[in-house]
């Protein structure tokens, strides 16, 4: 049955008893199914590819009259057949990206097949607490294919309140793990990374080298805090307040053994939190990373250095 959609023919819609479309006097392709039980919806039909009887119809629903006016939704039809006309399949289009990948799908396989398999743990463990502090909780269950810019913008300033290093951190995750989307066929062909071409927080240099003043009264405070122990910076004013003497703090010795270290080798914290005794060679003074890079103390550095903080490189075993 045809008729003019419009907002008078909504009104005067017959009773159906099953399932009728009603299509356009003006548009074809363009309709309003009609059910029993009264609920109405506009529709668009259409022949993906060269059309022809031989190939089967595609309907869309556009939306209702409940949120659709008869003009609104013969313009959305309309624009819909246009795309069709340039060989286009908008029904499977929607469909594909209802099946899409979510942001944590996607994330899962970037982790999994690129940087677990290719970079090293550290780095792995890192990507992964920005996964799990701040990409996930905010956009986990989105689609990737229908994320924009402005969502990533959103978290990126959210994040960099506080924290522009890790904002600027995470919005590189999101741009690799599109990228690798892109590559593997996660993600659409033609679609654009959209994390690309926002402007990250400015970072300032955070690299800077203690002075011989400075490095001797942080040797001072390490061994102070390994023996008699440093006082509190804040009185507690409880009650039950432990008395001044005890508001000292102690660090056992294999703290301060990684803190001597992490000073005179230069390595990474993690480097010197996973080291084990069979990564240490004890009669040439000299450990390995497990990416097999090797850290050396020359022996007058220890002897002028490591003599008056009273520690020996042996004392670590203990």
């Amino acid at each position: 049955m045809k008729i003019k959609i419009g907002r008078r023919a909504l009104s005067a819609l017959p009773a159906v008893t099953s399932p009728t479309v009603f299509y356009d006097t003006d548009l074809t392709g363009f309709g309003l199914k009609a059910s029993p039980t009264g609920a109405l919806s506009y529709i668009v039909e259409y022949r993906p590819g060269a059309g022809g009887r031989s190939v089967s119809k595609r309907r869309m629903v556009i939306g209702t009259p409940k949120n659709l006016t008869p003009e609104e939704a013969r313009n959305q039809a309309s624009g819909i057949l246009a795309r069709v006309r340039l060989g286009n399949d908008p029904a499977a289009e929607r469909s594909n990206a209802r099946k899409a990948e979510t942001i944590s799908d996607l994330l899962t396989s970037f982790m999994d097949d690129h940087i677990r398999a290719k970079r090293k743990a550290r780095t792995a463990k890192l990507f992964q607490g920005y996964i799990d502090n701040h990409i996930e909780p905010a956009l986990g269950t989105r689609k990737a294919p229908s994320l924009a810019r402005a969502d990533i913008e959103r978290l990126h300033k959210a994040i960099g309140r506080k924290n522009p290093v890790t904002a600027n951190r995470v919005l590189a995750l999101i741009g690799a793990a599109y990228s690798y989307g892109l590559r593997s066929g996660h993600l659409p062909e033609r679609m654009a990374n959209p994390a690309s071409g926002i402007e990250k927080f400015r970072e300032e240099a955070r690299e800077r080298y203690l002075s011989e003043p400075e490095l001797l009264r942080l040797g001072e405070a390490i061994r102070e805090a390994e023996t008699v122990g440093t006082p509190w910076v804040k009185q507690s004013k409880s009650k039950h307040a432990w008395k001044s003497e005890n508001r000292v703090t102690n660090i056992g010795p294999h703290a301060a053994a990684a803190l001597r270290l992490l000073i005179f080798t230069g390595a990474r914290l993690r480097e010197i939190l996973d080291l084990q005794w069979n990564h240490v060679d004890l009669q040439r003074g000299t450990w390995n990373v497990v990416e097999f890079e090797r850290y050396q103390i020359h022996p007058e550095l220890v002897d002028i250095i490591l003599n008056p903080f009273s520690i020996s490189i042996y004392q670590l075993r203990y």
